[in-house]
């Protein structure tokens, strides 16, 4: 716990972040993790999860692990394992970003301490182009902010700050933020373009 603490609270926290986990979720089952309120600080950044899942059937008995929700969207080559010489244009795939889970109303996050995480727990989530439930990342239908957006993670001028894999760094919009070949190795395949929030993403594959 105290190691946790120090990582969230000083280690990788961002100046901007002013937030605290209201609670642990419940379903955890971790209860030495013991979250108290006021204790410990929101988790300012998150992984770009695409980069860190296998497509279902890629290593002999390795189990499926990208998310059912963001395969009908965006999937991964089916020929992909997390490597750094898979990711593509190092320069253009996000490392990454401002921003985590779990994200449980405008004004509210939650930590989880299930053991085992599925979906990238606290740590990673799929970015801001294909937002899954808890994320910080659902704008409205305009694509404008909403609140909880800007406090949780478009937190620099209603910006979101980014690091990308060959390890510069930008500012993005929330209109930019939204490009889903950023979050996504080289030769992922949109599914179902009207599932993103990209508004100029097409079915077919990612650069």
């Amino acid at each position: 716990m105290d190691r946790l603490v120090a990582i969230l609270n000083t280690a990788l926290r961002c100046p901007a972040n002013k937030e605290m986990y209201a609670r642990e979720y419940t379903g955890g089952g971790a209860g030495s993790v013991d979250v108290e309120a006021g204790k410990i600080r929101y988790s300012s950044y998150s992984a770009a999860l695409a980069f860190h899942v296998y497509r279902e059937g890629r290593v002999n008995d390795r189990r499926d692990i990208q998310d059912t929700p963001v395969k009908a969207r965006v999937q991964v080559p089916r020929e992909y394992r997390p490597s750094l010489e898979e990711v593509g244009t190092a320069a253009d795939k996000v490392f990454a970003m401002d921003g985590a889970r779990y994200v449980n109303s405008p004004t509210t996050v939650t930590f989880n301490a299930f053991m085992r995480q599925i979906r990238g727990g606290n740590f990673m989530l799929y970015g801001p182009a294909t937002p899954l439930s808890g994320d910080p990342f659902r704008l409205n239908n305009d694509r404008t902010l909403r609140p909880e957006n800007v406090r949780f993670a478009y937190r620099h001028n209603e910006k979101i700050n980014v690091v990308f894999f060959d390890g510069h760094c930008k500012t993005l919009g929330p209109v930019e933020s939204l490009r889903t070949s950023l979050y996504f190795p080289e030769g992922s395949v949109v599914i179902n373009a009207s599932l993103t929030q990209d508004p100029d993403d097409a079915n077919g594959p990612l650069e």
